[in-house]
């Protein structure tokens, strides 16, 4: 099978960190070309030691998405291919952590595959690792959604327009998708597990289910420790004898600094008028509006649960913390 990937990187200090290293050697070993495109420049060549491993740098705009898509433009024959992998830098990658396998089961999955999905706002794999099967790859819409992809400053217009566009338009189009991590037991049906899932407030199991999705997939989402998102030490995923602890331990302390100093810097009480670009009207009036900003999304459930308390209909207004805004 001939496969080819692109990773979307960043680094605070122009760094294609340690802890990539293994993830990387994983990806040259099952890829004909793996491309890195980075936001920040890089200063060291570590990736030399892999021959089809090749860095590219652009103008830190438009977020991931934009870095796929000129990762794609560097292809030559893409449609020689039969698996395409996108993918970027926000995750670890734990000792038991197997590409090998993944694809495998990726290639028998669906056209589309995450290694999960979401139900925030609507529907979608989530954009840190996704693979393109061949009927995927090969298909007119393919073509067309990354023809439309453009800078975009706002991220929650990133979100509805890449993100959450790309898994919306591809099953319109006809396509199928799948996430490897399942919650739920496969038995109890698709739609049924989607449905449920959704109502048991597994929005984001890259947050709220992070330990089962490290132990079943061999990855934690870097932003768990970075940004104290998980309320487990990272021992808890890590152990102390992994040959990736170190690497991680010392990437997680470097980046948590800068990205803490950043916060600071920045008008955090500030909220993106973006949110009310996205507001679902209904028939019925509201007299009570509630404006919600979900930093810990963790939490989602304990809120809605007083929410449901209140005696009349209101409009929600949900905004959630804008980490990539943060890491520019």
């Amino acid at each position: 099978m001939r496969r080819i990937a692109v990773m979307a990187h960043y680094d605070a200090n122009g760094l294609l960190d340690p802890y990539l290293m293994p993830f990387v050697r994983q990806l040259s070993q099952l890829c004909e070309k793996v491309f890195i495109v980075s936001t920040s420049g890089v200063t060291n060549d570590w990736v030399s030691q892999f021959s089809n491993v090749y860095v590219f740098q652009r103008e830190n705009i438009g977020y991931d998405f934009c870095s796929y898509k000129f990762g794609l433009d560097q292809v030559d024959g893409l449609h020689s291919y039969h698996q395409l992998i996108i993918c970027n830098d926000s995750f670890y990658t734990l000792d038991h952590f197997s590409l090998d396998k993944l694809l495998t089961a990726a290639s028998k999955e669906a056209d589309i595959v995450g290694l999960t999905d979401n139900y925030q706002f609507s529907y979608h794999l989530q954009s840190y690792f996704l693979v393109f099967n061949q009927r995927a790859l090969h298909s007119k819409w393919f073509a067309s959604f990354w023809s439309n992809v453009q800078p975009l400053k706002n991220k929650m217009q990133i979100i509805w327009r890449c993100e959450i566009g790309l898994s919306q338009t591809a099953l319109m189009a006809g396509l199928t998708l799948s996430a490897l991590y399942k919650p739920l037991n496969t038995k109890v049906g698709h739609i049924k597990s989607r449905i449920l899932n959704k109502f048991l407030g597994a929005a984001n199991p890259t947050h709220m289910n992070a330990p089962k999705v490290a132990k079943e997939l061999g990855v934690a989402k870097v932003d768990l420790f970075r940004l104290n998102i998980s309320s487990k030490p990272i021992e808890q995923f890590i152990g102390k004898d992994s040959s990736v602890f170190s690497l991680i331990n010392e990437h997680s302390n470097r980046t948590s600094s800068y990205y803490k100093k950043q916060h600071i810097l920045k008008n955090v009480n500030s909220v993106s008028s973006s949110i009310f670009d996205y507001v679902a009207t209904s028939g019925s009036k509201s007299r009570v509006a509630v404006v919600l900003h979900l930093y810990h999304v963790d939490l989602a459930r304990e809120i809605m649960a007083h929410l449901e308390r209140i005696p009349e209909n209101f409009d929600l207004f949900i905004s959630i913390c804008d980490y990539a805004e943060l890491n520019n």
